[in-house]
């Protein structure tokens, strides 16, 4: 499943990469891989929702699971302020939506 990166934000930002997909194998190098019955799970949900007139599955990724616990073991990460200011009220939202 191609999940449209480079989308027109990202173009825009002259972000670069293509076809990032999600697929079976468990092994890649920069595509998200899940195991064979996982993407087998996965697979067969989008193929519903498409089936029943979805236009399009979104498609929200993280790093890892935006907890409290989990921030505060990346508290030393570099990257740690931009997760806790920017991405967590986007997963809050996500999860209190999905």
């Amino acid at each position: 499943m191609n999940i449209g990166y480079p989308n027109e934000q990202d173009r825009q930002l002259q972000r670069t990469g293509s076809f990032i997909m999600i697929h079976g194998g468990q092994v890649s190098v920069g595509c998200l891989a899940m195991t064979d019955p996982v993407i087998e799970e996965i697979y067969l949900l989008v193929a519903e929702a498409l089936a029943k007139g979805h236009p399009e599955v979104p498609v929200q990724i993280f790093p890892f699971r935006l907890n409290e616990e989990a921030l505060a073991q990346a508290v030393d990460h570099p990257w740690y302020d931009f997760w806790r200011d920017q991405l967590l009220p986007v997963w809050r939202d996500f999860e209190v939506k999905d």
